[in-house]
């Protein structure tokens, strides 16, 4: 592949992502579809990641609302809440506590990081303790301030849905801006790197 090929794609590429990650602006209205997946199963209940499509893009979403049921097939428009914005969450979210949206998303972390390692019992007492905080089932529920002082719940957004009861409220996890932007210098690099090449076996 030549170098303007890459950077052509990685032009376009670049600008997928980084379109997607800033059409989740506080207060946009998104549409949201669930199809159906969900990581595991345990206890009856089907364990997050739930699968679906964001604006007709697909996503990822965690739940944190126990209160209300969505089957397979079920949309439902929401309102994105940056996690930083602390007024953002005291207004536009189910619970409007900042504090407890950052021990769900610290949660999610830990539970994604059991998921991986393939411990799901840990991973499906991580997603009951979120789940707790909405009447789910019991579970050990952390104190205020739980989470670690460092973080910030940036790259988390909450999707709350625009009429209660119509979806589940959820959490995303966005692309961060300096992931972005070294994405995208690494793709410049290789276009040079290619060029530089293509440049030496020509000189040959």
């Amino acid at each position: 592949m030549s170098y303007k090929r890459v950077l052509i794609l990685g032009f376009l590429v670049f600008t997928v992502l980084a379109f997607a990650s800033s059409a989740m602006a506080d207060g946009a209205p998104v549409t949201i579809v669930f199809n159906g997946g969900y990581a595991f199963a345990s206890g009856g209940y089907g364990i997050p990641p739930y699968q679906g499509t964001m604006n007709g893009v697909s996503e990822q979403f965690f739940c944190v609302d126990f209160k209300h049921d969505i089957v397979a097939g079920q949309s439902w428009k929401a309102t994105v809440t940056s996690l930083t914005n602390a007024t953002g969450v005291a207004q536009n979210t189910y619970l409007g506590s900042q504090t407890e949206y950052l021990e769900f998303a610290w949660l999610i972390g830990l539970m994604m990081s059991a998921e991986k390692a393939k411990d799901w019992t840990d991973a499906a007492a991580y997603q009951a303790m979120i789940w707790s905080f909405t009447g789910g089932p019991a579970a050990a529920i952390p104190t205020a301030d739980w989470y670690p002082s460092w973080f910030t719940g940036q790259g988390w957004e909450i999707l709350t849905p625009t009429v209660v009861g119509s979806g589940q409220e959820f959490l995303v996890q966005t692309p961060e801006p300096s992931i972005l932007l070294l994405f995208g210098t690494g793709l410049v690099l290789i276009g040079v790197i290619l060029k530089k090449r293509s440049a030496q076996n020509r000189a040959y």
